[in-house]
């Protein structure tokens, strides 16, 4: 293994995450989509759905990402990633208030419903710099989904759970670009990825009003938590000689006044968060 990217793995993983949307339609201008979800209308329920709003906003409690290994870099590699997380609660924008969702579980057992999201993206790496040790991503494409369970039971530590259900929103993640860059002298490395693509269904029967013509802001907040030391796979993925990471985020719900417009997804995964990886990761 390359000496300097070996010590910049022995530190930490800094990531934080904040999101952009852009609109390709001339004269467009986004405006907060204010609604409500009705579960009951989801699909597979069992009677305790709750018909939740107005809100504007999913909050993801702690999730997972996963990205494979970047030793000894080189232009053209493909690396890939793969995310998963679940909601805790609905916010609304304009108050920062939590709206009532009597019934969402949180834990992944039990009674109620779940709401998870999982997200896998391929990336590959467009530039090398010797001096800084500076790698540079991009031609980032995937997909994202929202899944409504009416029986909890994700489980990061079994890596299952979090792509069954019914469909609430999906699309695509068609650009994007991104860095992994040593921080010299504090023991830690930055690494960032921007997705950009676009939610091309939804469940029309949940949304009230329905979002004939939207766009969608994901964001992710890089936090350091016990709950990576049990994770170790993502989607399938081994962790071992990858980077992982757990995460906190957002999802805002956005409209625009164009019924012809599709969802669009954005997300940028920044650094300043220290997390630590597993010592697995770096044998």
């Amino acid at each position: 293994m390359n000496l300097k990217y070996k010590k910049m793995l022995r530190g930490c993983l800094s990531l934080a995450v904040s999101a952009a949307v852009l609109v390709p339609i001339e004269n467009a201008h986004a405006s907060t989509w204010t609604g409500s979800a009705n579960y009951g209308n989801a699909g597979t329920v069992d009677g305790d759905e709750n018909n939740v709003g107005p809100f504007n906003q999913y909050h993801f409690g702690s999730g997972v990402i996963l990205t494979s290994a970047l030793t000894n870099p080189t232009v053209g590699q493909t690396v890939s990633g793969w995310f998963q997380s679940s909601v805790d609660s609905h916010k609304l924008q304009s108050t920062g208030q939590t709206v009532s969702a009597s019934n969402l579980n949180t834990t992944g057992s039990g009674s109620g419903y779940e709401l998870t999201l999982v997200s896998n993206f391929s990336f590959t790496v467009t530039n090398v710099d010797a001096f800084t040790g500076n790698v540079s991503f991009g031609n980032a494409t995937g997909t994202s989904s929202l899944y409504f369970d009416t029986t909890p039971d994700y489980s990061f530590a079994l890596d299952s759970g979090f792509d069954n259900g019914n469909l609430l929103l999906t699309g695509t993640i068609s650009g994007g670009n991104g860095l992994l860059s040593p921080l010299f002298g504090i023991g830690a490395g930055q690494y960032s990825l921007n997705l950009l693509g676009s939610f091309g269904s939804y469940n029309s029967a949940v949304y009230n009003p329905g979002i004939g013509g939207a766009n969608a802001l994901f964001s992710l907040n890089a936090n350091s938590s016990p709950l990576i030391a049990a994770v170790s796979s993502v989607q399938g993925h081994s962790v071992a000689g990858g980077f992982a990471a757990t995460t906190t985020g957002t999802l805002t719900l956005t409209a625009v006044p164009v019924p012809a417009a599709v969802w669009l997804f954005g997300s940028a995964l920044v650094g300043l968060t220290s997390i630590t990886r597993r010592k697995a990761l770096i044998a």
